[in-house]
């Protein structure tokens, strides 16, 4: 364990060598744009409905954003003593270049874009952008029973496995 405030030097080099994915991305931000030196301002961190739930075929980009999000509600706590106030976006498939290649419904990006903007304005902590990821949320304290059936039968459908070996 390193120990020490998350965006210290010493835990960030540890964090960078450990991992380069959506967990380091935002302390690097964090510390290139100063918001510290600057007596606060606002870190918007747009995450995914998958920070919550781990889905086949994306298990690489659930991982990452899972860290992400747990990166950002620690941030939140240890900025708010420096007046930085810390948004994370939690929003299902949005229509951009990395969705394009999938055959469902997308939320506009400006959709996105406005909705962290209000929960920034509210001095919300997290901005719920769908009812995918309002669903998905309300579903944690259930995750197992709730959430991954329901991820299950989809991935047996996209991938025509059929049916569980259970």
């Amino acid at each position: 364990m390193d120990g020490g405030p998350i965006l210290s030097a010493r835990t960030f080099g540890s964090s960078a060598s450990s991992a380069e994915s959506s967990d380091v991305g935002p302390a690097r931000r964090q510390l290139l744009f100063g918001l510290e030196g600057d007596g606060g301002g606002a870190f918007i961190n747009v995450l995914s409905v998958f920070s919550w739930v781990a889905a086949p075929l994306i298990t690489t980009y659930s991982a990452s954003k899972a860290a992400a999000w747990s990166f950002t509600n620690a941030a939140r706590i240890e900025l708010r003593r420096q007046g930085t106030q810390v948004v994370g976006v939690h929003a299902g498939p949005v229509d951009t270049d990395m969705a394009a290649a999938f055959d469902l419904e997308k939320i506009p990006a400006a959709i996105v874009a406005a909705s962290a903007l209000d929960a920034l304005e509210a001095n919300e902590p997290e901005a719920v952008v769908d009812d995918y990821s309002r669903a998905v949320k309300a579903g944690l304290s259930d995750d197992q029973g709730a959430l991954y059936p329901q991820i299950e039968r989809q991935f047996l459908a996209m991938t025509g496995a059929g049916t569980t070996a259970n």
